[in-house]
């Protein structure tokens, strides 16, 4: 569960990286 977190966390930071 914690792990799917981070992962969206990251998906999310790279969207607003763009």
């Amino acid at each position: 569960m914690v792990n799917k977190s981070v992962s969206l966390f990251s998906s999310y930071s790279g969207l607003l990286s763009m």
